[in-house]
């Protein structure tokens, strides 16, 4: 089986998910709603605030499906609880970077024009990180 694919999915209690027939999953939560079509050939099971992923045999196919599909639904649960984080590090002689009024000012250059959903947080010196 796959390492992935048995891992379960657990389900904030703010997030409502609802598989419908066909695998096409919508996922609730304070960011929104999320849709996805999931692989047909992959079962979900809820058990309480546990989602757990099952595929029907142990194809080639299959295998390689088990692990996607419960990505999908997991990265949709995380996608309306905490949203989309990128973390930037900078490293290297000459290249400063800090956050000023929600701003990523820098030393090099990088096209900052950002929406303004999009807020920029400084941890340190050297790690920035984008949140949506």
């Amino acid at each position: 089986m796959s390492r992935i694919g048995k891992k379960p999915i657990p389900v904030p209690a703010s997030v409502e998910v609802s598989l419908t027939e066909g695998n096409l999953a919508t996922v609730k939560g304070p960011k929104g709603t999320l849709v996805q079509q999931l692989p047909p050939m992959i079962t979900f099971e809820k058990d309480g605030a546990v989602i757990h992923a099952k595929r029907q045999n142990d194809s080639k196919e299959h295998r390689s499906q088990h692990g996607l599909g419960r990505t999908l639904l997991d990265n949709m649960i995380v996608g309306v609880t905490s949203g989309f984080t990128k973390q930037l590090e900078v490293n290297g002689v000459g290249y400063r970077a800090a956050v000023q009024n929600g701003q990523l000012v820098h030393s090099f250059c990088l096209d900052t024009k950002r929406t303004k959903k999009i807020k920029a947080v400084s941890s340190s010196t050297t790690h920035k990180q984008l949140v949506r």
